[in-house]
């Protein structure tokens, strides 16, 4: 067993958060689940791991 081994943190990822918009007029903050949309990005946005959120 190698007791040398190093701990590394793994590769960032992209992510992307998908919603649907109809046609129309509509607003980000109609739906609560636009807004959970929204704050899922910005929660990948502060975490090490995540390289770049796409909404």
């Amino acid at each position: 067993m190698n007791t040398k081994s190093k701990s590394r943190m793994p590769e960032r990822i992209n992510v992307g958060v998908s919603i649907y918009i109809r046609k129309g007029e509509q607003s980000l903050w109609e739906d609560g689940i636009f807004q959970n949309c929204l704050y899922l990005v910005m929660l990948f946005m502060r975490s090490p791991r995540v390289k770049r959120p796409i909404l």
